[in-house]
């Protein structure tokens, strides 16, 4: 699937001074496809791809960068949905005692 949507765009190999990069010849969301799958597959390259998370909270799924230093986080955000499932964890633990 992401080979199509790379061969619909026409992604070709640019090789500028600051550094290879995969750009979209089509235009378009053939093109606006290609930018994402170019995107992934540096990813994939330079080894960033397995920070690319998707939030577990059912309400979410917003994909996110794990910045943290072992690649342990969790949530899109500790403060919106990790602190909301906490929260809801915990009414639910109570209220079954």
């Amino acid at each position: 699937m992401l080979e199509d949507a790379a061969g619909r765009a026409g992604l070709r190999v640019l090789l500028p001074a600051e550094g290879a990069a995969l750009a979209p010849v089509s235009t378009g969301v053939d093109g606006a496809l290609g930018t994402v799958v170019a995107a992934a597959v540096v990813a994939m390259w330079d080894g960033t791809w397995r920070r690319l998370k998707a939030c577990p909270r059912l309400s979410c799924h917003w994909a996110f960068y794990d910045r943290s230093a072992n690649t342990s986080a969790t949530w899109c955000s500790m403060s919106i949905c990790g602190g909301r499932e906490k929260a809801s964890n915990y009414y639910r633990r109570r209220r079954t005692r």
